[in-house]
């Protein structure tokens, strides 16, 4: 009777867990109005194709695009709500997924999978409707498993499917190209298990076959449905974009890496030498006072995370990313320590490095395609936190010599430190135009799109007055040229994009935009109507001459405000309507 109560207390424990971990990711879904990326990626999904976005990003990112799409025609899919919850539900997917991953077959106690899966979802900053972001991450935690598969189980369907999700991934965002990377494993575990050389090169055949299929699959349905001479035209373009768009570069996005690393040594010294004094007070009559040593190390641990926190290693702005990038990098720093221990451990079997690889092969591989650097690791730990907490379980359990005592307590005190700030910023944070939202506590009313989502009062306002406008004057018929740092107005205010609806972006080209205008020309003089054009409130000011501040966060953006302002003066546009966030042309 005993057993079985304490089964259905586990169960009941297993069933908890997963759905928490399954809702978690939903608690912010009603806060927050991003104009930025989440608006973005929101209005892609709403306007969907090449007649509204530039053709370049569209292909770049079909799946994403597509899979947004479809969830924007689900019951509520055309409010932000809806859409937050649709987009949220594969972070969930992916947390519950790695967590009964972690605990089945890694082997890692739920408990301790729990708490690395809650931390790995608190510290998903970006907006979950940036779905080519969280779509690569799921296509690359779908390979990594398959390979784990593979690895073990020595199959070669596990290895052609973990080919296809990579060459499918593709599909999700063009620069997962260097995904392919992951194939690597194969060579190296081959090399750790000593494996002949045929067999590895046979096993890596059936990787590049799944690859092949995968990525030949998306190209026929680009080829059938749009033709390839688009999808090649947008492609060719997307290279041409790192000229201006460098952060896109191969060599930046290792810099970005690689860099985030090298800008936290200041911080990794002060441990280092820490650990350092910590194991020669520990070697000092290494037999003797044992308990002052332990204290001494408590206290001393304690006493640099306090001189740290001054220093401003971690700070309580929880509204910023800036409160957990550091305590994150530390703890990926530690991570990749773990990994590579793990791996030339001579005491470990071949399989039990698997995990350790994996792990490894994330934090290197994943961030390429992305300019987002060390942001894109600590946005992607659902395999990475669960196994860093199990291994710094084990290391504290397995070494009980007084040397590893330092090293033991510098693990747990920064543990403790990275969980706390884990946790009050994925209670707190809301990711809103990048730096964070605050002060929210002001619902959105009158806008059919906003309907129940919660931000700061002044946007709020302004917000419903603009969309009280373009109702009132029934602008919702016409197509909308936008300029600035507004792209989620189109979805928001309900109004088609004429073109590229980010214009300012060094990705979105000069010529490009020139392009699109000289089109929207040619349709007004086959007796097209005129779609209204609304900048951001700083960028109408400048052109009305009203400032002679440079309001432009991209060098770029400049020339492309110029070719607006040509477009409207030809075609005799006139300011309609303003407030503090937009100014109206009509």
């Amino acid at each position: 009777m005993l057993s079985k109560n304490r089964q259905l207390f586990e169960k009941c424990i297993w069933m908890l867990s997963i759905a928490i971990l399954f809702l978690y990711p939903l608690c912010h879904v009603n806060i927050g109005v991003d104009l930025w990326d989440g608006g973005y990626n929101f209005a892609n999904f709403r306007y969907a194709g090449t007649e509204y976005m530039d053709s370049m990003w569209f292909f770049a990112t079909y799946i994403a695009n597509s899979v947004g799409s479809f969830f924007s025609v689900l019951p509520f899919g055309d409010t932000m709500i809806g859409m937050n919850v649709y987009t949220g539900l594969v972070v969930s997917a992916m947390a519950v997924g790695s967590y009964i991953f972690g605990v089945k077959k890694w082997k890692v106690p739920a408990w301790i999978a729990f708490m690395g899966e809650f931390t790995a979802i608190g510290l998903c900053w970006a907006p979950t409707t940036m779905l080519y972001s969280y779509l690569t991450y799921a296509f690359f935690l779908g390979a990594l498993v398959l390979l784990y598969f593979g690895l073990t189980k020595d199959s070669k369907w596990y290895y052609i499917l973990a080919g296809i999700v990579l060459g499918l991934n593709v599909g999700v965002r063009f620069s997962n190209l260097a995904h392919i990377a992951l194939i690597l494993l194969v060579w190296i575990f081959g090399f750790l298990c000593k494996k002949k050389f045929l067999q590895v090169l046979r096993e890596t055949g059936f990787c590049v076959l799944g690859y092949v299929m995968g990525l030949g699959v998306f190209l026929l349905f680009i080829t059938v449905f749009y033709g390839i001479g688009d999808y090649v035209d947008g492609v060719l373009r997307l290279f041409q974009m790192t000229e201006v768009a460098i952060d896109y570069k191969v060599t930046s996005m290792l810099w970005g890496i690689v860099g985030g690393y090298f800008e936290s040594s200041y911080w990794l010294k002060r441990f280092a030498l820490l650990g350092g004094v910590g194991i020669l007070v520990c070697l000092v009559f290494s037999r003797k006072w044992i308990k002052v040593k332990q204290t001494l190390c408590v206290v001393f641990s304690l006493g640099i995370m306090w001189w740290l926190s001054r220093k401003g290693f971690y700070t309580k702005d929880y509204a910023s990313l800036f409160s957990v990038y550091y305590p994150c990098v530390m703890v990926l720093t530690m991570t990749i320590g773990l990994a590579v221990w793990e791996i030339v451990d001579s005491k470990k079997e071949e399989k039990e490095k698997i995990p350790a690889l994996l792990v490894l092969f994330t934090l290197l591989i994943s961030p390429l395609g992305g300019n987002s650097a060390m942001y894109c690791n600590i946005n992607n730990m659902f395999l990475v936190a669960p196994w860093f907490l199990w291994m710094v379980w084990k290391t504290c359990l397995e070494r009980k010599q007084i040397v590893y005592f330092p090293i033991k307590c510098m693990l747990i005190v920064s543990l403790f430190f990275w969980l706390v700030q884990s946790v009050r910023f994925g209670t707190m944070y809301v990711y809103e135009e990048a730096d964070g939202g605050r002060n929210m506590k002001a619902k959105v009313q009158g806008v059919p799109v906003l309907d129940g989502m919660i931000t700061e009062e002044e946007k709020a306002r302004k917000i419903e007055e603009m969309y009280g406008y373009v109702e009132k004057s029934g602008l919702q018929t016409k197509e909308c040229i936008l300029f600035g740092q507004i792209p989620g107005a189109a979805c928001y205010l309900e109004l088609a994009p004429a073109m590229n609806i980010w214009a300012d972006l060094r990705s979105y080209g000069y010529e490009t935009m020139k392009a699109d205008l000289q089109k929207i020309e040619q349709e007004l003089a086959a007796g097209a109507e005129k779609p209204v054009v609304i900048l951001e409130a700083r960028h109408g000011a400048y052109l009305l001459g009203e400032t002679e501040e440079k309001p432009f966060l991209e060098e770029t953006a400049e020339p492309k405000l110029w070719l607006i302002s040509d477009f409207m003066i030809k075609n005799e546009y006139e300011p309609t309507f303003r407030n503090e966030m937009f100014v109206v042309f009509e």
